[in-house]
Formats: C-alpha cells, sequence, structure tokens
C-alpha cells in the first residue's frame, strides 16, 4: 500500500490503481453528489481489504490501513478548506464592492432628487417672503387707517371748535336782540332796572360762552388724545409684529438645526450600533473558533493519553469524528 501524496501533476494517489486528480476533488465538492464518489472508492478499498490478525506485520497492514483513511480525509479536507478561503477573499472583495455601490447610489439618490429639493427650499423661501410682504402692506395700510383717523379727529375738532363759535355768536346776536327788545319793552322803567336785567343777560351769554369755549377745548384735548393713542397702538403693534416675526424666524432656524443635529446624531448611533454588532459577531466567532479548538485539543490529548497513539493518528481521529465519518460517534462542543 502506498502513501497519499500530491503528485507534480497534481493528481492524488488514494490506493493502489485508485488515482484521482486535485481538480477533481475540487469540483466534487461544489458538484451535486458532492464527495459521494470518492468516498464510495475509499469505502469500496476498506470493506474489500482482507485483514490477517496473525502476526505482527500483517496487524501493522491493518493500523496503517486506518492511518492511509486519516491520510485521505486530511488531504481532501485541505482542498475543500482552500476552497472556502478563496471564497472568502472573494466575498470580502464583493462586500467592498456593495459598500462602494451603496454609497454611489445614496450620492445618485441625493443628486437626482436635487432640483426638487431646490425647488422645495425655494418655495419655502417664497412663501416666507410674501408672509412678510403681506404683513407689511398689512401694517402700511393700518398706519394708513390710523393717520386718516387723526385727521377726521383733528377736522372733527375744528368744525365744533367753528359750531361752538358760531353757537357763541348766536348767543350774543341772541343776547343782543333780546336785550334791546327788552330795551324798548321795558323803555318806560326806570334806568336802574334796565341796566340790572341787561347785566345779568350779559352775564348769562357770557357764562354760555364760557362754556361752549370750555366744552370746545375739553373735546380738543380728547381728540387730540385719541390720536396719540391711536399712534400709540400703532406703533406698539409695528413692535410686536417684528417681534413675531424675528421669533418665528428663530424658531424655524431652531427646528432646522434640531432636525440636522437629530438626523446627525441618528446616523452616528446607526453606524455605533452596525460597528457594535460586527464586533459582537467577530468577537462571537473567536470564541466559538477557541472553544472548538480547546475541545479538541483535549479530545485529541484524551486520545494520545488514554490508547497511546501519536499525535498525528488523535488528531486525524478527532478530525475523522468531527467530520462524521465515524458512526455513532460525536464530540460535545
Amino acid at each position: 500500500m502506498s502513501e497519499v501524496i500530491e503528485n507534480e501533476d497534481k493528481k492524488i494517489t488514494l490506493f493502489e490503481n485508485v488515482v484521482i486528480t486535485e481538480a477533481q476533488a475540487l469540483a466534487a465538492y461544489t458538484g451535486d453528489n458532492g464527495l459521494d464518489d470518492i468516498v464510495a472508492k475509499v469505502r469500496d478499498y476498506v470493506r474489500s481489504f482482507e485483514h490477517d490478525l496473525s502476526t505482527g506485520v500483517s496487524r501493522k497492514r491493518t493500523a496503517s490501513l486506518s492511518a492511509k483513511v486519516s491520510s485521505i480525509k486530511v488531504v481532501l479536507d485541505n482542498l475543500g478548506l482552500s476552497l472556502t478561503e478563496d471564497w472568502a477573499k472573494k466575498k470580502k472583495a464583493v462586500d467592498v464592492s456593495r459598500a462602494a455601490m451603496k454609497k454611489a447610489c445614496d450620492e445618485l439618490r441625493d443628486e437626482a432628487r436635487k432640483p426638487l429639493t431646490d425647488w422645495e427650499n425655494a418655495e419655502a423661501e417664497r412663501v416666507k417672503r410674501e408672509a412678510e410682504e403681506a404683513e407689511a402692506e398689512r401694517l402700511r395700510l393700518q398706519r394708513e387707517d390710523h393717520h386718516e383717523l387723526a385727521i377726521l379727529y383733528n377736522e372733527r375738532f375744528d368744525a365744533e371748535a367753528i359750531l361752538a363759535k358760531q353757537e357763541a355768536e348766536r348767543l350774543e346776536a341772541e343776547t343782543k336782540r333780546i336785550a334791546d327788545e327788552l330795551a324798548v319793552k321795558v323803555a318806560a322803567e326806570k334806568e336802574a332796572e334796565r341796566i340790572a336785567y341787561e347785566a345779568k343777560i350779559r352775564e348769562e351769554a357770557k357764562a354760555q360762552a364760557e362754556q361752549a369755549a370750555r366744552e370746545a377745548v375739553k373735546r380738543e384735548e380728547v381728540a387730540k388724545q385719541n390720536a396719540i393713542d391711536a399712534e400709540n397702538r400703532r406703533i406698539e403693534q409695528e413692535k410686536q409684529a417684528a417681534i413675531n416675526a424675528e421669533n418665528a424666524r428663530i424658531a424655524a432656524e431652531k427646528r432646522e438645526i434640531e432636525a440636522a443635529e437629530n438626523a446627525r446624531i441618528a446616523e452616528v448611533n446607526r453606524q455605533a450600533e452596525l460597528k457594535r454588532i460586527e464586533a459582537q459577531e467577530q468577537a462571537a466567532r473567536e470564541a466559538n473558533k477557541a472553544h472548538i479548538g480547546k475541545v479538541r485539543k483535549e479530545a485529541k490529548q484524551a486520545l494520545m493519553d488514554s490508547v497511546g497513539i501519536d499525535e498525528a493518528t488523535a488528531k486525524a481521529i478527532i478530525l475523522a469524528i468531527n467530520s462524521g465519518y465515524i458512526s455513532h460517534v460525536s464530540i460535545k462542543y
């Protein structure tokens, strides 16, 4: 029986007259039946082997057969491992390409929406500008109304003052007329009574004129105060409108800043969570790998200590058990 070797032409000799190529073994890993055909060849050879346990030399041939199967398993397993290592490299390259693709698509997504985003921003600015212009126009019209109201108050005061003056003149004329009529009527009466009566009438007329003048002054003062109050209200309304507009602008800027900050924090948290999950998964993989290695090492050492076999054979047995080649036997991890 010859040893399992890898020849220069990439051929693997399993047993006498049982040879496969490395390419065949690699192709079998990804085929529908896997390594079933190769394993079947090994199984046929093992089961057709004639055991002779009568001599030490023949017993060594049986032991060599077992070692041979272990060596075949190691060679085939290493070939399969080389495939997974290549796949891992390809997966890493694919992941890099995927990340670059997603980043480029995100940028193109933002670029594709930029005209709409710019339009929305311009539209929002236009609406805000029109609202400010409408508010300015309202305040202008309000100022004009207050100004016209003040003019009406002044005109009304002037009219009332004229009326008061006319009323005083009328009363004075009426008083004079009455006085003249009384003078004629009481001409026959004593001069002293006439003078007293005339003085009394003039006092009453004077009192009425003074009362009318006081009322005119009072109305003028009220009109002036109303005009002042109206102007003060206009100024206060303009001031309050300016404050409201500034507060609205500050609130809008604050909302924009808060929205941008919230988006930034959300992205930072998302990236941190992705890193945490990746680190957690990597740690779990490393821990599982270390645990499996520890269990296999302990099992191999137990075989060496209890059975007295060499380390290579013990390692081959552990790998055979782990791969499920030995029925009814498994390793508890």
